[in-house]
């Protein structure tokens, strides 16, 4: 038996942990390539201007919490949990690219079952890495699911025997709850514009609508709480993606109805 210096198991430990680093590089590498192609098929499978806008925020929203999925834990438990997580994820990935979401949803469900069933008891021992990796993965695999659940609510797909089709239809109570109702006021409306063109601060848009504190606060907090407008840690109100691509459309709109009038 040969022993090893500490300074000789130092070094094996030190190659070890550059040659994880490389495997989390190309797996997250991965991760990138999979759902930026994901998210372009998906987006050019939806036609019409309020179909592309809602297709883009969640599967966004879906592409970041995947992001996520990375256990955080010490470089000897990101081993243990490395292969098991690049092998799990693949027949969901393989699903959404084949434009199977509910088998994709299906997917996360069983791969869940499997993280409670590997996980054990809630307090397991600190010790039992494989125990304390599966907690983690069973509690971020939760938004990734409500983030899927919210994207089958906007679609249905249709299968179309030996023809390879897809076809969207938009859900009409969750377009007017989640698109149509929270733009539908004027003054909403006039407060995206505005912050659209660079009036970011609160006092600005009060002078801009002439409205009052709390009329104002109500408002923006409605097209904050439908991701909008977002507002940063200086109080500075700025539009999301989702709100430039609704005022696009809006634009769009506005122009066609004018031009054939």
């Amino acid at each position: 038996m040969i022993l090893l210096s500490e300074e000789e198991k130092n070094d094996i430990l030190l190659k070890e942990i550059q040659n994880l680093n490389k495997k989390f590089d190309k797996f997250s590498k991965n991760l990138d390539d999979q759902f930026i192609y994901v998210q372009e098929k998906f987006l050019s499978l939806i036609q019409g201007g309020i179909g592309r806008i809602l297709a883009s925020q969640q599967s966004e929203l879906v592409y970041e919490e995947i992001q996520q999925l990375n256990c955080n834990l010490d470089e000897k438990i990101k081993l243990k949990c490395w292969e098991n997580k690049e092998s799990a994820f693949k027949p969901f990935i393989d699903k959404i690219e084949a434009g199977s979401w509910h088998s994709a949803y299906k997917e996360l469900d069983k791969y869940e079952i499997i993280q409670v069933s590997s996980s054990g008891e809630p307090y397991a021992s600190e010790n039992d890495q494989c125990k304390i990796c599966a907690l983690q993965i069973q509690k971020q695999i939760k938004p990734v699911k409500e983030l899927l659940r919210s994207l089958l609510g906007f679609f249905h797909r249709t299968d179309i025997p030996n023809v390879q089709v897809l076809q969207f239809t938009l859900d009409p109570k969750l377009l007017y709850d989640q698109v149509i109702n929270p733009i539908s006021n004027s003054t909403r409306l006039a407060l995206l514009l505005n912050i659209f063109r660079g009036h970011k601060r609160f006092s600005e848009l009060k002078h801009l609508i002439q409205a009052g504190s709390s009329v104002l606060d109500h408002h923006l907090t409605k097209l904050i709480e439908n991701k909008f407008i977002s507002k940063d840690s200086n109080n500075n109100y700025t539009v999301t993606v989702l709100g430039e691509e609704v005022l696009k459309t809006l634009t769009e709109l506005s122009t066609k109805i004018s031009i054939n009038k």
